[in-house]
């Protein structure tokens, strides 16, 4: 019971952004790079997030040569004015819009080579060194320690937790800041095409927070309970394993495999009711997205009727939502995917 208490403490405990102050010995070799590659990301996301303006440009610019007022007004607040008959002249031509759309997605995809190549070589590098640190740590503890945790729990815990560390270090970072990027950007899109429609989006993400909260602790926790049932199982085969001598001298080769199904069957549990809060958790995001998606059409009609926005404007409001529906469901799942992350820490 003590082992079961002790084991919901450690898996409640709030994560504390200073716990990765740990590893910063870790990262700081490889900062560089690592910051490099967020900078890349960040352009990159900025560019992609522009495209959806594309359906306007061709709808209101291109096709029905309307709608620049807004554009001159930006510019001129901008100090910009000068730049306005080379920009209504460019949107409004096809070919040179498609011109720019080839150049930026040419761009877009320099980016995003150079931005994975530094990443890979951020996780290999986080890798190489949490394990030399920790692989060296583990062999100046006294020889009790091995003698009471066996090699395959060791192993176990060693190889889970490295390979969370290594996502969150990485792969979870990078797609944080792209998603939020995202979510920034395009939020801020929003608010110059339709504030009022906007502010319909704007009013989920305290939803979304809340959720995210509400089913991450849950998750961490049972994450937690699995992580060590994941040990535990490994601990077991592998004394089995070794003293096999033992087994079959004694003929225990039933009470073996019971026991080792027992910790199976616990892993097996605790990793359903995991993946069980992470369904839930997703589908609850989604249906918060359908129902703002509902009003942002309803509300959309009623501005095009009242002349406040545009048909263009419209269709990329639309695509804005798809866009920022995608990145809300990407971080909702990074989150729920650091819990696990977050209970080895």
């Amino acid at each position: 019971m003590g082992d079961r208490d002790s084991d919901d403490i450690r898996a409640t405990h709030p994560f504390r952004p200073k716990d990765i102050k740990l590893f910063m010995p870790y990262l700081k070799p490889l900062l560089f790079q690592a910051v490099l590659g967020i900078i890349l990301t960040v352009f990159s996301t900025f560019l992609l997030t522009l495209l959806p303006l594309t359906s306007k440009v061709v709808i209101d610019f291109v096709i029905e040569k309307r709608g620049f007022e807004r554009l001159e007004a930006l510019l001129s607040t901008l100090g910009l004015s000068n730049l306005f008959p080379l920009l209504k002249g460019s949107l409004s031509d096809l070919k040179t819009l498609i011109t720019i759309l080839v150049a930026g997605g040419i761009l877009i995809g320099l980016f995003n080579i150079a931005h994975r190549y530094l990443m890979v070589r951020v996780q290999q590098g986080i890798t190489y060194n949490l394990q030399k640190g920790l692989f060296e740590r583990i062999l100046r503890f006294p020889f009790s320690f091995f003698r009471k945790e066996q090699s395959g729990y060791l192993l176990s815990r060693i190889t889970d937790d490295i390979n969370g560390i290594q996502y969150l270090f990485t792969d979870s970072i990078s797609q944080i800041i792209t998603r939020s990027a995202t979510l920034l950007f395009g939020v801020t899109i929003l608010l110059g095409l339709n504030y009022r429609i906007a502010l319909i989006v704007i009013a989920t993400i305290p939803l979304y927070i809340l959720l995210n909260i509400y089913f991450g602790r849950g998750i961490k926790r049972v994450s937690h309970r699995e992580r060590e049932a994941q040990a535990v199982a490994s601990r077991e085969i592998q004394e089995v394993f070794s003293g096999m001598e033992v087994v079959k001298a004694h003929v225990t080769e039933d009470e073996e495999g019971k026991r080792i199904s027992e910790s199976l069957q616990n892993l097996m549990q605790n990793r359903v009711r995991r993946l069980l809060l992470s369904t839930v958790s997703v589908h609850s995001v989604k249906a918060i997205q359908f129902v703002a998606t509902l009003l942002v059409i309803w509300y959309g009609v009623a501005e095009i009727t009242k002349n406040r926005m545009t048909v263009g404007d419209y269709v990329a409001f639309t695509a804005y939502i798809i866009a920022l529906s995608g990145a809300a469901n990407s971080l909702s799942w990074v989150w729920l995917s650091l819990q696990p992350v977050f209970a080895s820490l």
